[in-house]
């Protein structure tokens, strides 16, 4: 199954996230957006109270697909993958501009040399 580029989700009500809403991003239960399948969803989460000098943000995309089993090829299975991004940054000291550049920086890395890094992590290599 090809998946589009950029991943277009919407909100829980079905309309069309153009725009994840900071409003449920700060709430207690964060913001959830999934595909109009439901089969990729994509959760943010956004703590500043749990602790007086670090905030922590997280980014988890969790990718559900059925696929045949490899065992019983007549019959099918569900497979989930998650990915998570985590940022965890002082509350005061540092700069927003200084947070995102490290985490962007940190991603280019992963997506250098044709995202060979990131394949060499995924299949245990490094």
């Amino acid at each position: 199954m090809a998946l589009s580029d950029p991943i277009l989700f919407q909100n829980p009500d079905g309309t069309d996230a153009t725009d994840l809403s900071l409003a449920r991003i700060n709430s207690n239960t964060g913001g959830l957006y999934a595909t109009a399948d439901g089969m990729i969803q994509l959760s943010i989460r956004n703590d500043r109270t749990s602790s007086s000098t670090v905030g922590r943000y997280s980014v988890v995309v969790t990718y559900k697909r059925i696929v045949a089993d490899a065992l019983v090829p007549t019959t099918n299975k569900l497979l989930t993958s998650r990915y998570t991004l985590t940022i965890q940054a002082p509350l005061s000291g540092s700069t927003v501009a200084t947070e995102v550049d490290m985490c962007r920086r940190m991603i280019q890395t992963l997506l250098s040399s044709s995202g060979a890094r990131l394949t060499k992590i995924v299949q245990g290599e490094v």
